[in-house]
Protein backbone atom coordinates (compact mmCIF):
# COMPACT_ATOMS: atom_id res chain seq x y z
CA UNK A 1 0.00 0.00 0.00
CA UNK A 2 1.40 3.35 -0.99
CA UNK A 3 0.64 6.55 1.05
CA UNK A 4 0.49 9.63 -1.08
CA UNK A 5 1.69 12.89 0.43
CA UNK A 6 -0.62 15.86 -0.20
CA UNK A 7 1.26 19.01 0.75
CA UNK A 8 -1.76 21.33 0.60
CA UNK A 9 -3.93 19.12 2.82
CA UNK A 10 -1.24 18.56 5.45
CA UNK A 11 -0.46 22.27 5.64
CA UNK A 12 -4.12 23.02 6.34
CA UNK A 13 -4.25 20.49 9.18
CA UNK A 14 -1.05 21.83 10.69
CA UNK A 15 -2.45 25.38 10.69
CA UNK A 16 -5.61 24.24 12.48
CA UNK A 17 -3.60 22.41 15.18
CA UNK A 18 -1.38 25.43 15.77
CA UNK A 19 -4.40 27.71 16.07
CA UNK A 20 -6.06 25.43 18.68
CA UNK A 21 -2.84 25.26 20.73
CA UNK A 22 -2.41 29.04 20.76
CA UNK A 23 -6.02 29.54 21.85
CA UNK A 24 -5.56 27.00 24.67
CA UNK A 25 -2.36 28.69 25.87
CA UNK A 26 -4.07 32.12 25.86
CA UNK A 27 -6.98 30.83 28.00
CA UNK A 28 -4.59 29.23 30.50
CA UNK A 29 -2.59 32.46 30.85
CA UNK A 30 -5.71 34.47 31.55
CA UNK A 31 -7.06 31.99 34.10
CA UNK A 32 -3.77 31.33 35.88
CA UNK A 33 -1.41 34.34 35.80
CA UNK A 34 2.13 33.27 36.50
CA UNK A 35 4.58 34.83 38.92
CA UNK A 36 2.60 37.96 39.64
CA UNK A 37 0.70 38.85 42.80
CA UNK A 38 -1.91 41.55 42.94
CA UNK A 39 -1.69 43.50 46.19
CA UNK A 40 -4.45 45.73 47.54
CA UNK A 41 -3.27 48.44 49.93
CA UNK A 42 -5.79 49.65 52.53
CA UNK A 43 -5.96 53.40 52.93
CA UNK A 44 -6.34 54.69 56.52
CA UNK A 45 -8.00 58.05 56.99
CA UNK A 46 -7.00 59.84 60.21
CA UNK A 47 -9.40 62.32 61.81
CA UNK A 48 -8.08 65.20 63.92
CA UNK A 49 -10.43 66.63 66.55
CA UNK A 50 -9.80 70.28 67.20
CA UNK A 51 -9.93 71.31 70.88
CA UNK A 52 -12.95 73.32 72.01
CA UNK A 53 -12.71 76.75 73.57
CA UNK A 54 -10.75 76.80 76.83
CA UNK A 55 -12.91 77.29 79.92
CA UNK A 56 -11.35 79.59 82.49
CA UNK A 57 -12.05 78.71 86.11
CA UNK A 58 -11.50 79.98 89.62
CA UNK A 59 -12.41 78.80 93.10
CA UNK A 60 -15.38 79.80 95.24
CA UNK A 61 -15.50 79.40 99.03
CA UNK A 62 -18.63 80.08 101.10
CA UNK A 63 -18.28 80.85 104.81
CA UNK A 64 -20.61 81.84 107.66
CA UNK A 65 -20.13 83.75 110.90
CA UNK A 66 -22.01 85.60 113.64
CA UNK A 67 -21.61 87.33 116.96
CA UNK A 68 -23.28 86.86 120.29
CA UNK A 69 -26.46 88.91 120.59
CA UNK A 70 -29.18 89.73 123.05
CA UNK A 71 -32.78 89.27 122.06
CA UNK A 72 -35.65 91.50 123.18
CA UNK A 73 -36.86 90.90 126.74
CA UNK A 74 -33.42 90.45 128.26
CA UNK A 75 -32.72 87.14 126.46
CA UNK A 76 -29.09 86.36 125.74
CA UNK A 77 -28.27 83.90 122.99
CA UNK A 78 -25.63 81.48 124.20
CA UNK A 79 -25.51 79.29 121.13
CA UNK A 80 -27.22 78.46 117.86
CA UNK A 81 -26.65 75.03 116.36
CA UNK A 82 -27.47 75.02 112.68
CA UNK A 83 -27.38 72.40 109.92
CA UNK A 84 -26.74 73.75 106.44
CA UNK A 85 -27.21 71.55 103.39
CA UNK A 86 -27.25 72.33 99.68
CA UNK A 87 -25.49 75.55 98.61
CA UNK A 88 -26.00 76.83 95.06
CA UNK A 89 -25.12 80.01 93.18
CA UNK A 90 -26.65 81.51 90.06
CA UNK A 91 -24.24 81.81 87.13
CA UNK A 92 -25.00 84.57 84.65
CA UNK A 93 -22.11 84.21 82.20
CA UNK A 94 -18.86 85.82 81.05
CA UNK A 95 -17.46 87.82 78.15
CA UNK A 96 -18.07 84.91 75.74
CA UNK A 97 -21.83 84.93 76.28
CA UNK A 98 -24.68 85.01 78.74
CA UNK A 99 -26.12 81.96 80.45
CA UNK A 100 -28.55 81.44 83.28
CA UNK A 101 -28.05 78.38 85.42
CA UNK A 102 -27.74 77.27 89.03
CA UNK A 103 -24.47 75.66 90.02
CA UNK A 104 -23.90 73.50 93.12
CA UNK A 105 -21.11 74.66 95.42
CA UNK A 106 -21.67 71.99 98.08
CA UNK A 107 -24.30 69.34 98.79
CA UNK A 108 -22.82 67.96 102.00
CA UNK A 109 -24.59 68.78 105.29
CA UNK A 110 -22.47 70.89 107.63
CA UNK A 111 -23.32 71.39 111.32
CA UNK A 112 -21.89 74.12 113.50
CA UNK A 113 -22.60 76.50 116.35
CA UNK A 114 -22.74 79.94 114.76
CA UNK A 115 -21.62 81.65 117.95
CA UNK A 116 -18.38 79.69 117.88
CA UNK A 117 -17.49 81.77 114.84
CA UNK A 118 -17.51 85.35 115.97
CA UNK A 119 -13.94 86.24 115.06
CA UNK A 120 -13.36 83.39 112.62
CA UNK A 121 -15.06 82.22 109.45
CA UNK A 122 -16.59 78.77 109.13
CA UNK A 123 -15.97 77.65 105.54
CA UNK A 124 -18.89 75.35 104.69
CA UNK A 125 -18.39 74.89 100.95
CA UNK A 126 -15.67 75.12 98.29
CA UNK A 127 -15.76 74.31 94.60
CA UNK A 128 -14.02 74.95 91.29
CA UNK A 129 -16.28 77.27 89.30
CA UNK A 130 -16.38 78.71 85.81
CA UNK A 131 -15.06 82.25 85.83
CA UNK A 132 -17.64 84.96 85.30
CA UNK A 133 -20.49 86.82 86.93
CA UNK A 134 -22.80 85.33 89.55
CA UNK A 135 -25.90 87.04 90.88
CA UNK A 136 -27.43 85.02 93.74
CA UNK A 137 -26.65 82.51 96.46
CA UNK A 138 -29.04 79.98 97.97
CA UNK A 139 -28.47 77.99 101.11
CA UNK A 140 -30.70 75.21 102.49
CA UNK A 141 -31.09 75.27 106.29
CA UNK A 142 -32.11 71.81 107.44
CA UNK A 143 -32.56 72.47 111.16
CA UNK A 144 -31.55 74.80 113.99
CA UNK A 145 -31.53 74.86 117.79
CA UNK A 146 -31.09 77.90 120.00
CA UNK A 147 -29.73 78.05 123.54
CA UNK A 148 -30.72 81.07 125.58
CA UNK A 149 -30.34 82.59 129.02
CA UNK A 150 -32.92 84.92 130.56
CA UNK A 151 -32.48 86.12 134.10
CA UNK A 152 -35.97 87.65 134.10
CA UNK A 153 -37.46 84.20 133.59
CA UNK A 154 -34.81 82.71 135.90
CA UNK A 155 -33.10 80.79 133.10
CA UNK A 156 -29.54 81.17 134.34
CA UNK A 157 -27.61 78.21 132.88
CA UNK A 158 -29.17 78.16 129.43
CA UNK A 159 -32.05 76.31 127.87
CA UNK A 160 -32.14 74.86 124.35
CA UNK A 161 -35.15 75.05 122.02
CA UNK A 162 -35.69 73.52 118.60
CA UNK A 163 -36.36 76.34 116.19
CA UNK A 164 -39.18 76.65 113.69
CA UNK A 165 -37.97 77.53 110.18
CA UNK A 166 -40.83 78.91 108.03
CA UNK A 167 -38.68 78.78 104.87
CA UNK A 168 -35.74 76.39 104.77
CA UNK A 169 -34.19 78.00 101.70
CA UNK A 170 -32.21 81.16 102.32
CA UNK A 171 -32.21 83.20 99.11
CA UNK A 172 -30.01 86.25 98.72
CA UNK A 173 -29.36 88.43 95.69
CA UNK A 174 -25.70 89.38 95.78
CA UNK A 175 -23.77 89.92 92.52
CA UNK A 176 -20.14 88.79 92.59
CA UNK A 177 -17.42 87.58 90.24
CA UNK A 178 -15.29 84.46 90.21
CA UNK A 179 -11.99 85.46 88.64
CA UNK A 180 -9.74 83.14 86.67
CA UNK A 181 -7.07 81.42 88.79
CA UNK A 182 -8.25 83.24 91.92
CA UNK A 183 -10.26 82.29 95.02
CA UNK A 184 -13.42 84.25 95.78
CA UNK A 185 -14.54 84.05 99.42
CA UNK A 186 -18.16 84.88 100.23
CA UNK A 187 -18.99 85.38 103.89
CA UNK A 188 -22.62 85.08 104.99
CA UNK A 189 -22.90 87.02 108.25
CA UNK A 190 -25.98 86.00 110.23
CA UNK A 191 -27.63 88.71 112.28
CA UNK A 192 -29.20 86.61 115.03
CA UNK A 193 -30.79 89.59 116.69
CA UNK A 194 -32.89 90.24 113.57
CA UNK A 195 -33.16 86.59 112.54
CA UNK A 196 -34.77 85.15 115.67
CA UNK A 197 -38.23 85.98 116.95
CA UNK A 198 -40.19 84.47 119.81
CA UNK A 199 -43.84 83.59 119.34
CA UNK A 200 -46.43 81.52 121.17
CA UNK A 201 -45.41 78.48 119.11
CA UNK A 202 -41.71 78.89 119.95
CA UNK A 203 -38.58 80.46 118.49
CA UNK A 204 -38.67 81.18 114.77
CA UNK A 205 -35.67 81.49 112.50
CA UNK A 206 -36.04 83.92 109.59
CA UNK A 207 -32.43 84.53 108.59
CA UNK A 208 -31.30 88.11 108.15
CA UNK A 209 -27.84 88.11 106.62
CA UNK A 210 -25.20 90.39 105.20
CA UNK A 211 -22.83 89.10 102.53
CA UNK A 212 -19.30 90.32 101.94
CA UNK A 213 -16.73 89.08 99.47
CA UNK A 214 -12.99 89.12 98.96
CA UNK A 215 -10.61 87.87 96.28
CA UNK A 216 -7.47 85.95 97.20
CA UNK A 217 -4.71 83.99 95.50
CA UNK A 218 -5.86 80.66 94.13
CA UNK A 219 -6.28 78.02 96.86
CA UNK A 220 -5.84 80.52 99.69
CA UNK A 221 -8.35 81.20 102.48
CA UNK A 222 -8.43 84.00 105.08
CA UNK A 223 -6.11 83.43 108.04
CA UNK A 224 -9.09 83.64 110.42
CA UNK A 225 -11.00 80.81 108.75
CA UNK A 226 -11.71 77.16 109.56
CA UNK A 227 -12.92 74.56 107.08
CA UNK A 228 -15.92 72.62 108.39
CA UNK A 229 -15.71 68.96 107.35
Amino acid sequence: MTIKFNPKKNTRVFAIVVTVMLATITILCISYPTGRTSTTTATTTSTTTLPGPRISTGKLAVAVKDEQHSLPGGTTVLGMQIKIGNITVHYLGNETGNRSEWVVVSSAVKQLNLLDYTDTLAVIGQSEMEAGKYTQIRMYIESANITIRNTYFKIYTGKTYEMIIPSSELKTAHPFYVNESKTTVLTVDFDIENSVTHADIGYLLKPAVKITGQTMDYGKLPANSEVIE
